[in-house]
């Protein structure tokens, strides 16, 4: 059974109706999301995530020839957080592009042509595991149907990079462990092991399928062909383990959100409490069986739900009775990989997004299964499976249309209604560029963005607390209060601060809460100087003459507030 199977080439040659609807499906929905793309990939926001803003100014900075550095920030700190092959890639579009925001489009090219990359390595892999070509090519398809996956491929985030690196060296691998004994060791086992350290350098998750492939190796008795692919990777992963190990305690306690002791400690392992433990891996994996909501654009209702349930069901069948028949790489790597996100205290939707063509495709060997245990002919089965594609495909792209007129209204590429607006954003980057001094620095919550388009050095307004923040009955707690907000204005010596909504992120309410009340308890400290053309979108400036006479005359405590600790303030003694 496949799914709308291809016609072969007698077929081909004559008109039927067998042959014409799963050509004509496939145009359509083809043709469908060519605009989706258009539309998104020329969505003028840039940053927009926030981690994308990271990556762009440290490619910036590599371009410059100033190091990995995050050059937005006031002391241009070191980057130890996010591997550096990804930003590499992208400083040598800057390189050859230079001028911001006019090389945006350029450098989103890098991600949608990975992308593009990433699912055609996806239908090959596909191909091969089924021999059905039109099984690989409606998965292909509906994955590149999904909201996320449009997102992830239109902005500056590493996701697609990872991808593709991931699914060819599944198929580097697969070849090897198909070879009898230890097989030729050379080219193929490099090329393997060079494919399997790149995911490692474009982000850390790659640890996953360097262990499957090795595993895979030792299982199929290639005892040296794993001895020297774990050593290949060591070698060409050892310089950033190098870069992170030097260079990881430099930095001090209010920065650390930007380093790798962010990530340290949203390890489950080696953080937490018991009870905290059980809460973070429970709570994750009910996320992961309501994840196929997100993943495939239905919305939160109860069709959602039930579809969730059912498909996670059928993926988790199907992946189990495959591993059953085949245990290989692919299979290890899934298992680690769900692992290691499962462990990590930090929603795991959006890290599931490399995950998606294989929760299709084990969902569709369990169907397959169920298929063939009800019914006896072939073409029952071809129907069912054509009627499947039509609902889910006709549900995905309902789903994209609402998203892209969101991209449209927004003109910023989203996979949900809470993007916020980037014509007011752009209106008050516009007026810092045009009315603030160079030497000034801004606080808020897109802070990359906002030294890229105005060349002044930008912080983010909090540090949040995953745990707090998503495992917590008191989210509100996650980002401190408005004692911390202060002593990181002192501290980074803030002149404007930029509201925004936010609302794409947990963070966003909850920092401009914070940032409410202390605009409502000192007014003369922080002083309304532009309205964006949306009320919600504003500039305050931070009077830090001011705000020294509140904290040293004791003001801040006689109004509520609890002091800010341990701040130097310049001028004091």
């Amino acid at each position: 059974m496949t799914l709308l199977p291809l016609p072969d080439k007698n077929e081909a040659r004559r008109f039927s109706v067998k042959s014409f609807v799963p050509k004509a499906l496939v145009a359509i929905f083809f043709a469908s999301m060519l605009p989706v793309y258009w539309i998104a990939f020329h969505a003028p926001a840039v940053g927009i995530y926030h981690d994308d803003g990271i990556y762009l100014v440290t490619a910036k900075a590599l371009a410059e020839g100033k190091g990995y550095r995050i050059i937005s920030l006031t002391g241009e700190m070191l980057q130890t957080k996010y591997p550096i092959l990804f930003p590499a890639v992208l400083s040598a579009a800057w390189k050859i592009s230079p001028r911001f925001p006019e090389n945006a489009l350029f450098l989103k090219a890098i991600p949608f042509l990975f992308a593009m990359l990433w699912l055609w390595m996806t239908y090959r892999l596909i191909k091969e595991e089924t021999r059905a070509p039109g099984v690989a090519l409606w998965i292909v398809l509906l994955t590149a149907a999904s909201s996320w996956v449009v997102f992830f491929s239109t902005i500056c985030m590493s996701e697609t990079f990872f991808a593709s690196f991931a699914v060819w060296a599944l198929i580097r691998l697969k070849r090897l462990e198909e070879q009898e004994g230890e097989g030729e060791i050379g080219w193929p086992l490099l090329f393997s092991t060079i494919l399997v350290a790149a995911t490692f350098l474009t982000r850390t998750v790659g640890v996953s399928l360097v262990a499957a492939g090795a595993i895979s190796m030792f299982r199929k008795r290639k005892y040296v062909s794993g001895v020297m692919f774990l050593f290949g990777c060591a070698i060409l992963i050892a310089p950033w383990l190098w870069w992170q190990a030097v260079n990881a305690d430099s930095i001090g306690a209010i920065d650390s959100y930007y380093t790798l002791s962010n990530y340290k400690n949203w390890n489950v392992l080696w953080n937490f409490t018991l009870e905290q433990k059980f809460r973070v891996v429970l709570i994750n994996i009910f996320r992961i069986i309501f994840s196929p909501i997100v993943l495939l654009n239905f919305k939160m209702n109860t069709i959602g739900f039930y579809f969730s349930i059912v498909m996670i069901f059928l993926t988790c069948s199907g992946f189990i009775r495959d591993m059953c028949k085949n245990f290989g790489s692919l299979h290890l790597f899934i298992l680690f990989y769900f692992s290691i996100i499962i462990l990590w205290a930090w929603p795991p939707e959006r890290f599931l997004f490399p995950m998606l063509p294989y929760l299709l495709f084990f969902s569709y060997k369990d169907i397959v299964r169920i298929c063939d245990r009800i019914f006896k002919y072939g073409n029952v089965k071809s129907y069912i499976s054509m009627i499947l594609i039509v609902l889910l495909g006709a549900q995905m792209l309902n789903g994209l249309l609402r998203i892209t007129r969101e991209t449209m209204k927004r003109q910023a590429v989203s996979f949900s209604s809470e993007q916020d607006d980037w014509k007011p954003i752009k209106e008050l980057l516009d007026w810092i560029r045009q009315n603030t001094p160079q030497d000034s620095v801004l606080l808020g919550q897109l802070d990359p963005v906002y030294y890229l388009y105005t060349g002044r050095k930008a912080v983010r307004g909090f540090s949040a607390d995953p745990y707090l923040l998503y495992y917590s009955e008191k989210p509100e707690t996650a980002l401190g209060d408005d004692q911390d907000l202060i002593r990181r204005i002192v501290a980074y010596r803030v002149g404007y601060i930029i509201r925004t909504p936010g609302r794409i992120f947990k963070e966003g309410p909850i920092f401009n809460g914070i940032l409410d009340k202390l605009i409502s308890e000192f007014p003369e400290v922080l002083r309304l100087v532009k309205v964006g053309s949306e009320p919600s979108y504003n500039i305050y400036e931070v009077d830090q003459g001011k705000l020294h006479d509140v904290l040293r005359t004791g003001k801040w405590n006689s109004r509520g507030g609890h002091g800010v600790g341990p701040v130097t303030v310049p001028g004091s003694r």
